[in-house]
């Protein structure tokens, strides 16, 4: 399977989930290995107390306490919990790609959305106001579609559909401020005002230039996406402080903080400013969560308590992310906080049933009070009851199959 393939990413992000473990999972471990030696040595003092009665009937107590103890609804209390709720978040189009990642969901505390690309549409229509009476609008967007293909910033998505495949050399992209390179032998440069030698101008737009000679000037118009609105509330409604954090203009930035009523906002933000924002709110015992799509997000990504990239975002803000959204379902990102806690309560659930089964049970057949059969369907019983209580977190309705693009349908734009 190659590499460039969906298959091909879906198994290093499910290779790289398979490596280490939650902290649930590790407890649960821990009390399993306790709790079969607390069997055995429940065993071993049964056979021992009813060997005056007789072998049969230190043989029978016996065999009740283990058959009462395994196999132990405990072991099962949380992985079918865990596995009924990621695969409820699949039907949502939420996949959980990292280990822990459900666990630190059901914790969050607080929200921090990117801007371009995750509240607003990836797709834009970029307008031109020409500055050289001698370049075209084609020229224009051509030469701007050329420069963009080595971004990798959102908006450079908008200028795709005018690459007509130009040989860029000696390109460099400066994060946050624009990308520059030699088209024909000349020196191009895209990007703010101030990253192309003009400071008087508006930064909230690109602009275009030839060696210092302007020759366009682009404007992008961001739609949000159309449940954000319906997203923020929702965690609002949740009790969650909603952040807004990005790399574009800052007035851009707060028009969309305005649309959205968030609790706080900030623009022309680099990687690292985010990534310092972030850990000013952890230092404030925050557990954020981040939702972003670019690559200018995945140190963010990483860092966070929890993280949840789009699938139809760069690779590197998947692979840093706890999970991946699908189909541009941005409203699954407070369901999926929902039945994270779910799932954090049917663990608890889980837990409680069967360890006071098993404070019950195990004494009784210890002291003779149950046989080896009705032992053995008690567990039997009290397992089904565990696995029914977890399968209720399947009760969702079910949407597409996520799609993670692959490198090569994935514009390399894309940020």
């Amino acid at each position: 399977i190659g590499e460039a393939t969906a298959l091909g990413e879906l198994e290093r992000l499910v290779s790289r989930a398979s490596q280490g473990r939650a902290a649930w999972t590790r407890l649960a471990d821990r009390a399993a290995q306790a709790f079969a030696l607390i069997v055995l040595v429940a065993a071993s003092a049964t056979l021992l107390l009813w060997a005056g009665s007789g072998a049969e009937q230190a043989l029978s107590a016996t065999v009740a306490v283990l058959a009462a103890a395994c196999p132990c609804a405990l072991a099962l209390a949380l992985p079918t919990a865990l596995a009924a709720a990621t695969r409820a978040l699949a039907q949502q189009q939420v996949l959980m790609v990292r280990a822990g990642g459900l666990e630190r969901l059901a914790s969050v505390d607080c929200v921090v959305f990117d801007k371009t690309g995750t509240l607003t549409e990836p797709s834009l229509q970029p307008s031109v106001q020409l500055l050289d009476p001698q370049l075209t609008q084609d020229e224009a967007l051509a030469l701007a579609a050329a420069l963009e293909r080595c971004s990798l910033h959102p908006l450079a998505r908008a200028f795709a559909a005018a690459d007509d495949g130009r040989v860029v050399e000696q390109a460099f992209e400066q994060t946050g401020a624009g990308v520059q390179g030699r088209i024909d032998g000349q020196d191009y440069r895209l990007g703010r005002a101030s990253y192309c030698g003009l400071p008087n101008e508006s930064d909230a737009d690109l602009w275009l230039v030839r060696g210092q000679r302007p020759l366009a000037r682009f404007s992008l118009d961001q739609q949000l996406r159309a449940n954000a609105r319906l997203t923020v509330a929702r965690l609002r409604e949740l009790g969650l402080p909603v952040l807004l954090y990005s790399g574009d203009h800052p007035d851009a930035v707060a028009t969309v903080a305005a649309q959205l009523q968030v609790d706080d906002h900030a623009g022309g933000l680099r990687p690292e400013d985010k990534l310092a924002r972030l850990q000013q709110l952890q230092q404030q015992g925050r557990r954020v969560l981040m939702v972003g799509d670019g690559m200018n997000d995945a140190p963010v990504l990483a860092a966070a308590h929890a993280s949840l990239a789009l699938a139809q975002g760069a690779d590197m803000a998947r692979q840093q992310a706890d999970g991946v959204i699908g189909g541009g379902r941005l409203q699954q990102v407070a369901e999926a906080l929902l039945l994270a806690r779910a799932a954090r309560r049917t663990i608890v659930q889980n837990l409680l049933w069967a360890g006071g089964y098993n404070l019950l049970a195990v004494p009784a057949a210890a002291l003779g009070l149950l046989s080896p059969w009705a032992a053995a369907l008690g567990m039997s019983l009290s397992s089904l009851l565990v696995l029914a209580n977890a399968m209720r977190l399947l009760r969702q309705p079910k949407a597409p199959r996520i799609a993670i693009p692959t490198h090569a349908d994935e514009p390399q734009a894309a940020a």
